[in-house]
């Protein structure tokens, strides 16, 4: 496994945890999650950071996303480059339909995420991106 200058490293995340999770809209707690909740459990793992519960936040709803977005990146995260450690966010206006994390293994930059009807997984950042399209990295501010 490559090592990077980034403060994270893959022998702090536990992938398996993470795996046997299962998808579920507005998920919040282990070991059901929907994207968001995946995605704050990193931040609370990798840096201690827990990012706005967002309870009863529905997947579906694009006016809750949008402005949740835009209230979550102003307070608590910056555009970053892709990096391990690093939120990944499929963002289409103001609105934010997707996120997941960027992990490295193997010396190769992943997105671990979680949606529906994918249940958890783990892909790399160009199937991500390929998938998603409008893709903005942030990391902790």
């Amino acid at each position: 496994m490559t090592q990077t200058a980034h403060p994270l490293s893959s022998s702090n995340l536990d992938l398996e945890r993470y795996m046997n999770s299962r998808y579920v809209n507005g998920g919040r707690v282990w070991p059901e999650w929907d994207c968001y909740g995946m995605t704050r459990q990193g931040f609370i793992d990798w840096y201690g950071l827990a990012l706005p519960m967002l309870d009863g936040l529905d997947a579906r709803s694009t006016i809750g996303k949008s402005r949740h977005h835009e209230t979550i990146t102003a307070a608590y995260l910056q555009p970053a480059e892709p990096a391990h450690g690093v939120l990944a966010a499929q963002v289409v206006g103001r609105v934010c339909q997707h996120v997941g994390l960027v992990i490295e293994l193997a010396g190769n930059l992943y997105v671990m995420e979680t949606d529906e009807p994918t249940g958890p997984r783990i892909i790399s950042l160009s199937e991500f991106v390929e998938e998603r399209i409008y893709v903005r990295y942030y990391a902790p501010a």
